[in-house]
């Protein structure tokens, strides 16, 4: 018996020898060209779910071919799209972000590769949540079916050129989908200026930026206006249209700018961008109204055209924690007596950023922002400048 267990035992230990050399030569091939392309095209197709529920588009588009065919007709009807992996990322961008949450699992992936193209089909639930108990507007809306993928290598590297959406089951009320949409503009900024700077993580520049805009560096002048300024049409436009803006005087305000005027606010928050026309240009200063912007000026100067202001500005009704205080610089075009075209240059555009996203955020959680207090630095600025305290 002890000879028979002892051959038994051998024959185990070359049968699990043998087990051992084949895995390995599995690995090894898993380790080829064809293993490598596998666990790639696996890994975008993975990718593409989770970077869409991070709101990571600008690294989601770098999945897709420069053109990319979309078919969602089974969910939503119409036509299949041939569109730009920027445009996609623009449309997709301009819904997902107002959603509180997103969830795109997908499940039994299966491949196959022919050449440079491969085709993939996975099962597919997509949830989507609004309303965390901050935002008044709430809802759910999941849809499950099947994606297909097609990829195609190019430049040794596997893009997907085209998916299509084959839709089943729904639950939930489609009507989220429009309110996050006008929810996803704010909400994509805010979440912007929350990403991990792992590039800059010097302290020292965020001590500069607030050192550079301390207050009492910048002393207002007894006469902002520059020696030469005083005549200038210019300057006067300019100065018309502060007087208005101080009195809250909207009509006054539009009969100073021109109809098709341009102001381009700095930054990548929720309220950057170029104004266009009054209207917008209206929307923009009502909403620094409710944030209760205050301006002194330290410096104006002016020629025919053209009109600088350095003035400090400091908002009143953020709250202690959230409010701005920096330096800031306008550049003014004067064209027929009226406001052309204004550029903003901010003191700290990561201050501003951080600031009107927080802003924006407040306005759209909060019935009536307007009626919250001043916070700790707006109290501070309104001592400093000898205005008694509400």
């Amino acid at each position: 018996m002890g000879a028979i267990k002892r051959l038994i035992l051998l024959m185990g230990g070359v049968c699990m020898s043998t087990l051992v050399f084949f895995a390995q030569a599995f690995a090894d091939e898993d380790l080829s060209a064809l293993g490598r392309d596998k666990a790639e095209i696996r890994s975008t197709i993975e990718s593409f779910a989770t970077l869409a529920d991070q709101n990571a588009f600008e690294y989601l588009g770098r999945l897709f071919a420069p053109e990319v065919k979309v078919d969602y007709t089974s969910a939503f009807g119409g036509e299949p799209q041939l569109v730009s992996n920027r445009d996609l990322m623009k449309q997709w961008a301009s819904v997902l972000p107002g959603f509180d949450l997103t969830h795109h699992e997908l499940n039994n992936i299966k491949l196959a590769i022919n050449g440079n193209t491969a085709r993939v089909t996975a099962g597919i639930t997509a949830s989507h949540y609004l309303g965390d108990g901050l935002s008044e507007e709430k809802g759910f809306w999941q849809i499950s079916g099947r994606y297909a993928f097609e990829l195609q290598k190019q430049n040794q590297q596997w893009l997907i050129a085209a998916l299509t959406l084959q839709a089943g089951l729904e639950s939930g009320s489609r009507d989220v989908l429009g309110k996050a949409a006008a929810l996803a503009q704010a909400r994509l900024a805010i979440r912007n200026s929350q990403r991990v700077d792992y590039q800059s993580t010097d302290t020292q520049v965020i001590k500069d930026a607030l050192a550079i805009n301390n207050a009492a560096l910048w002393p207002k002048p007894a006469n902002p206006v520059a020696a030469g300024s005083e005549e200038s049409p210019a300057l006067k436009v300019v100065q018309n249209f502060f007087a208005a803006y101080g009195k809250g005087d909207t009509e006054a305000l539009k009969s100073y700018v021109a109809d098709d005027v341009e102001w381009h606010i700095p930054g990548r928050h929720a309220l950057a961008g170029t104004k266009r026309g009054v209207d917008e240009f209206l929307a923009f200063f009502e909403q620094l109204g409710q944030a209760g912007f205050h301006a002194e000026v330290m410096i104006l100067a002016a020629n025919d055209t053209y009109v600088i202001d350095a003035h400090r500005g400091w908002s009143t009704t953020a709250g202690a924690d959230e409010n701005i205080d920096l330096n800031w610089v306008l550049l003014y075009q004067i064209e027929d007596g009226k406001i052309k075209r204004v550029q903003n240059f901010s003191g700290d555009l990561y201050a501003s950023d951080l600031f009107f996203n927080h802003f924006v955020d407040a306005t759209n959680n909060q019935p009536d922002p307007a009626k919250q207090g001043g916070g700790q630095r707006g109290e501070k600025h309104r001592e400093q400048r000898g205005e008694q305290k509400k």
